[in-house]
């Protein structure tokens, strides 16, 4: 089952992520609301310098976690208000989520989550 999630960047301009996340639902039936977490996985012909408008997009609606995965090569990166920075685990401003980037691409034979 698919969901797209689509998101109102301006009055003709819309995202749809691949994840978002939010604390509760918003009413809206295209969301308006900036999600608690948006995350981009990368597929192998993405490229990050396309990756980085869409994620300028949702920080500027109010997104502050916005994460981008790249399970080909196994590197998380968040954007942090300014530019794409690779990191070593993915947290929330809160701390209510907090995951290593081992977690999230476990080497053969490793436990997933």
């Amino acid at each position: 089952m698919t969901i797209e999630t689509r998101l109102r960047i301006s009055p003709t301009w819309y995202r749809v992520p691949d994840v978002c996340v939010y604390e509760r639902e918003p009413e809206e039936q295209v969301f308006q609301t900036a999600p608690w977490i948006v995350i981009e996985i990368l597929s192998p012909e993405d490229r990050m310098s396309r990756m980085q408008r869409k994620i300028e997009d949702y920080h500027g609606i109010g997104c502050r976690n916005v994460w981008i995965l790249d399970p080909w090569r196994r590197q998380a990166y968040e954007f942090d208000g300014t530019a794409i920075v690779e990191v070593s685990e993915l947290a929330t401003g809160d701390s209510r989520v907090n995951l290593g980037v081992a977690q999230l691409f476990p080497a053969a034979g490793e436990a997933r989550l």
